[in-house]
């Protein structure tokens, strides 16, 4: 019996060695397949309105002139925070600086951004003002975040403090562009 266990264990373990290489440490980087607008960006959809499951006529997450809703008015999302580094604009942060990232899909789904060379997409250096509860803090968008949904916000450990005690690790927040 042990001969055979050991047996079995020699012939597996390059298969379980090779299987555990070849899975991205990112595995929050695989994306779904995404319903997408006419113009490509992704489709948001709101909760139903009512009991019976209507939605509003919007349910794209548009404004009604095409945009994408998360290009205006306020946003409701999750807060969290990072430690900084070179970010997705090409710039190398502080965690004292006052800066965010944003959602993967909203970073690559930012009119104007060709999905090229990121340090040019259009969303760098935008900014904008996220509340918590009573507080508010402006912060300048210069990173993106791969575990975040569209509307979530990741701070710097400065900017998240400024909203709530980091010992909170991820807040609800609502935010508006600048």
């Amino acid at each position: 019996m042990v001969f055979f266990v050991k047996s079995l264990l020699t012939l597996l373990a390059p298969a379980v060695i090779v299987s555990a290489l070849s899975v991205s440490r990112f595995s929050h980087d695989v994306h779904q397949p995404r319903e997408l607008s006419q113009n490509g960006l992704p489709i948001v959809r709101r909760i139903p309105d009512s009991d019976d499951g209507s939605v509003d006529p919007d349910s794209d997450g548009s404004d009604g002139g095409g945009d994408p809703g998360y290009l205006s008015g306020t946003q409701y999302g999750q807060g969290t925070f990072f430690n900084t580094g070179l970010g997705a604009c090409g710039y190398v942060n502080s965690d004292s600086d006052h800066i965010a990232a944003v959602s993967v899909d909203l970073f690559n789904s930012y009119p104007g951004y060709d999905g090229v060379n990121p340090n040019n997409n259009p969303i760098c250096g935008r900014q904008v003002i996220a509340h918590y509860e009573e507080k508010s803090t402006t912060v300048t968008i210069m990173d993106s975040c791969p575990g975040c949904a569209l509307t979530d916000l990741d701070f710097t450990p400065t900017a998240f403090s400024d909203l709530a005690n980091q010992d909170l690790g991820r807040i609800n927040i609502s935010w508006e562009w600048a």
